[in-house]
């Protein structure tokens, strides 16, 4: 009787084995292939970091600053005064007789021409 009770015993010790054996298995991939996915990221980032700590050979572009003036053409009522803002400024405009007035901001427009001294950032007229 006892051996009847051993021998069935040993499909499931088995069956259990082989679970084991796949779990294990499964588990091993898992962690390889994340510590794969890992070792990409980290391998991008140290590439990054050692490009942004190379030294450029470029220097910093410097400018001449250029500015242009800028027109504008404004109307109202004929031979009235009226106030624009410009440039963040007010302004008092005189109309003409056709209520045509013209407002200049001289430094409205700036352009940047290279070997300069300074930094600069072009705009133009709105």
């Amino acid at each position: 009787m006892n051996k009847r009770k051993f021998l069935s015993f040993k499909p499931i010790a088995g069956t259990i084995l082989g679970l084991a054996f796949a779990t294990i298995t499964g588990v091993n991939v898992y962690l390889v292939m994340e510590g794969q996915k890992k070792l990409s990221t980290s391998d991008v980032m140290l590439k990054n970091i050692e490009a942004l700590s190379q030294e450029s050979n470029n220097q910093t572009q410097l400018w001449i600053r250029m500015p242009h003036p800028c027109s504008y053409t404004v109307t109202g009522n004929p031979c009235s005064t009226i106030v624009v803002t410009v440039g963040g400024m007010e302004v008092q405009v005189q109309l003409d007789k056709n209520g045509n007035g013209t407002v200049t901001n001289n430094q409205g427009r700036i352009t940047c021409d290279p070997n300069g001294t300074e930094q600069c950032t072009a705009k133009e007229c709105l």
